[in-house]
């Protein structure tokens, strides 16, 4: 293999042996495998012991993969020696230029995963067909790698909790919008009370007094949360969730109701089954009285 090639694939500063190191190209899986080897590693010393008695052993293959560019799909075969340390019997691999330990995809390919998270329009799942990775890894490199710095805390905020225990430790993530930007302002990874309380406790307080509304639904920990670190804030409860506990308290009486013509309900005209099948048309009736 030529330097140019390995300069090409931003590989020209690892210690390869270019005369043992070969490309060929799978046109099934539409894939570059990359054959690499190692030069022989000068003064090489024991991890273990320091020793510089170390004697080879044999070497190990490992497939990575690696990616130079976001049109690339390459795998790299890498070749290792092992090495044994006379002096203590440590055995040890030649350490791995391209991948961290332990991983089998290249801190290059994660560089180039991440660079195309830059695009809007691209998404967790577009990233990982495109390079040939899971969701998942896409998702926890982003997480691990990317600090993102919430917003400002706006005049209205909207405080409610996501479903997210696949992603955290915690069962749900808790959400702050900004309603009049329609932007994100910062995601929790916990809904309990006293993370968001510790939470808003490192927000200055000329920050915190310029929020006058709060808007959440009814669970007591975000209501006691706002009293006590928005104490000039008005607390409200949104919409969606005053509209859902009205339907969900009509759900019970409707269904109380019906449980008293369920002995009629194999006859052709009874109140149960007007309850049943029309419980819609009631539910948009009641709306319109209230």
């Amino acid at each position: 293999m030529d330097y140019e090639s390995i300069k090409r694939l931003g590989l020209d500063h690892y210690n390869i042996d270019l005369e043992k190191s070969y490309e060929i190209f799978d046109s099934i899986q539409n894939n570059h495998i990359i054959y690499l080897y190692l030069l022989k590693d000068e003064n090489i010393f024991c991890p273990n012991c320091g020793s510089l008695h170390c004697m080879i052993r044999g070497s190990k293959k490992c497939n990575i993969k690696y990616a130079s560019s976001i049109e690339d799909n390459i795998t790299i075969v890498l070749t290792r020696r092992q090495y044994t340390c006379i002096d203590c019997n440590h055995t040890f691999k030649q350490s791995n230029p391209i991948i961290r330990e332990g991983k089998t995809i290249s801190i290059q390919k994660d560089f180039c995963i991440l660079e195309s998270l830059r695009d809007k329009n691209k998404t967790y799942s577009s990233v990982a067909k495109e390079y040939d990775v899971s969701v998942t890894y896409v998702q926890n490199l982003f997480d691990k790698k990317v600090s993102l710095k919430r917003l400002s805390l706006p005049t209205v905020l909207c405080i409610d909790e996501v479903y997210a225990k696949r992603l955290t430790k915690h069962k749900y993530c808790c959400g702050l919008y900004a309603p009049q930007w329609k932007k994100i302002v910062d995601i929790l990874p916990s809904r309990h009370k006293l993370n968001l309380i510790d939470y808003f406790a490192r927000i200055p307080i000329s920050e915190k007094d310029k929020v006058e509304y709060i808007s959440m639904d009814l669970w007591d920990s975000y209501k006691e949360m706002a009293q006590l670190c928005f104490p000039k804030a008005k607390v409200c409860t949104d919409p969606f969730h005053i509209i859902k506990h009205l339907l969900e308290c009509f759900r019970k009486i409707r269904i109380d109701v019906m449980k008293r013509f369920e002995h009629l309900k194999h006859e052709d005209h009874n109140f149960y089954w007007l309850y049943k099948k029309y419980f819609k048309f009631l539910i948009s009736v009641s709306f319109l009285i209230l």
